[in-house]
């Protein structure tokens, strides 16, 4: 299935074919249960991919009550979609998927021939496991810490935030909040001169978008939409690959040293222990391990995902 990258718009709300054909999207469950397990919801859910079902948290008495598998379904999207739709987590998933359309390759000086190399088979490979489960964007997220990237990753999830607000009232206060945080002089994440430059040129006074007087009109919701893209492209087109190389140098100096601990980001199931000790490294044929040590992260700094070892 080709997935819609501009996702579903606020209020809206899938179909039941279209609701189960999300459900058979990997990352789409790993992030629609992260949502489903918040305690602001009285009745937690869960969808284990590997039986197709929604467990309820705390169970039902089945003895008195029965579930109705399209009923639940409509429930669902209609009292937890529709919420999550709104929420930062939508909005990382949908910068997930474009992510992973991301071109990425090997060049030929990058290749050993071995049999090693070959398993890998492409940092494409590589980035569709890197980035399959929300685990792995938050990986990416630190791997930017004290670099323009991160404040790239930041700026992306709240101009997409902007552009699918339906309020115009919300939108121009989130458009004074972007302006504070991304384009005025000494902001947290202070954007590089090309792009403040971009701003203007697509029509944003910055200076009157402060004013209190910026209380009327409608912002467009397509009005960072060029910005958004020139900081999408850069991710896609530096970041993400920078990361990828990194991720590719760990896995193969690790290739030469078999026992570690990893994280897989393969084809687990929901119930099925993400941290796996592998005896022998040389009989796994999956790309995209992460091995649990202490290793130089991209910014130099070094980043302590786990530690462990059998004694």
């Amino acid at each position: 299935m080709e997935w819609d990258l501009e996702g579903y718009a606020i209020g809206s709300r899938p179909s039941l074919p279209e609701f189960g054909e999300l459900l058979e999207d990997v990352t789409f469950v790993d992030y629609f249960n992260i949502f489903l397990s918040l305690p602001v919801f009285g009745q937690s859910l869960f969808y284990r991919r590997s039986v197709k079902k929604f467990e309820l948290h705390p169970s039902i008495n089945k003895a008195i009550y029965v579930l109705d598998r399209q009923k639940l379904h409509s429930w669902v999207i209609r009292e937890r979609f529709s919420l999550f739709i709104t929420s930062h987590l939508y909005v990382e998933y949908l910068l997930n998927k474009r992510l992973k359309q991301t071109t990425v390759h090997l060049t030929p000086s990058d290749r050993d021939g071995s049999v090693k190399d070959r398993r890998l088979k492409s940092l494409g490979d590589m980035l569709r496991r890197a980035l399959k489960k929300a685990r792995g964007m938050r990986r990416f997220r630190r791997s930017l810490s004290g670099t323009t990237g991160r404040g790239f990753l930041a700026f992306w999830s709240d101009a997409e935030l902007f552009r699918r607000e339906p309020s115009a009232n919300e939108r121009r206060v989130l458009l004074r909040d972007i302006i504070r945080r991304y384009f005025c002089s000494g902001a947290v994440w202070e954007m590089p001169p090309a792009i403040k430059a971009q701003v203007l040129q697509d029509g944003i006074d910055v200076k009157l978008t402060l004013q209190a007087e910026f209380s009327e009109g409608c912002p467009s919701q397509n009005l960072l939409s060029g910005v958004q893209q020139t900081v999408l492209h850069t991710l896609q087109t530096y970041w993400l690959p920078r990361y990828m190389g990194w991720c590719r140098a760990r896995y193969m100096a690790v290739m030469l040293r078999p026992g570690q601990y990893f994280i897989e980001d393969d084809d687990f199931d929901d119930d099925e222990i993400p941290m796996v000790q592998i005896a022998n490294i040389s009989n796994n044929t999956i790309a995209g391990l992460v091995q649990l040590t202490l290793t130089p992260s991209p910014d130099g700094r070094k980043e302590r995902e786990s530690a462990s070892s059998t004694k």
